[in-house]
């Protein structure tokens, strides 16, 4: 496809076979048919997931435009990213004296709906913590962490020992936290 090689056809046969140019001609064209398929399969998807992108933009750009309730905005957007982007979205704000507050959360499980809310109530970081959340705030620089390190605690703030049960159930696979700017400094994360 487009001078390039996207994989292989193996075609077997029980007996010996002679293959003159015409029935090479033919697997040459099945194998380029079955490339342009497999290409527009490819496209196609990619076409989707543009769209889905394209299309959680648009709703967040309304959803951040509709209200001046600062909270229910931000709720909105989170349950807005959940389940599109992630299982679960934290918004944490910088205050003036360095704390960080947990905004609001949304989970795309019913039951674990009641964690996130318990784990927001025990949330206490500050921008000068060693956590992912503080870093994020700290840099204003997007952090990835695609395999958590045996024994992390979920992504975010620091936790009162307290929250060691809600954060046990966490189980993160990774996390990515991304700053919120305003100005030239990030107030806070997502």
């Amino acid at each position: 496809v487009e001078q390039r090689t996207i994989g292989g056809l193996a075609l077997s046969f029980a007996a010996d076979q002679t293959f003159p140019p015409e029935r090479r001609a033919l697997k040459v064209a099945l194998a380029r048919q079955a490339a342009v398929a497999l290409e527009r399969t490819r496209l196609g998807a990619a076409e989707r997931a543009l769209r889905a992108r394209l299309s959680f933009l648009g709703e967040a750009t309304a959803i951040l435009a509709l209200s001046l309730d600062d909270e229910r905005t931000l709720q909105r957007l989170a349950e807005l990213a959940v389940p599109l982007l992630a299982d679960w979205c934290a918004i944490d704000m910088r205050a003036a004296d360095g704390r960080i507050d947990r905004l609001v959360v949304a989970h795309h499980d019913p039951e674990r709906r009641d964690w996130a809310q318990e784990l927001r109530r025990r949330s206490h970081g500050h921008v000068d913590d060693d956590s992912l959340v503080s870093r994020v705030i700290r840099t204003g620089e997007t952090v990835f962490v695609p395999e958590p390190p045996a024994g992390a605690p979920a992504a975010g703030t620091s936790f009162a020992a307290e929250a060691a049960a809600p954060l046990a159930q966490a189980a993160a696979q990774g996390w990515i936290s991304v700053p919120r700017a305003a100005a030239a400094y990030a107030v806070g994360a997502l």
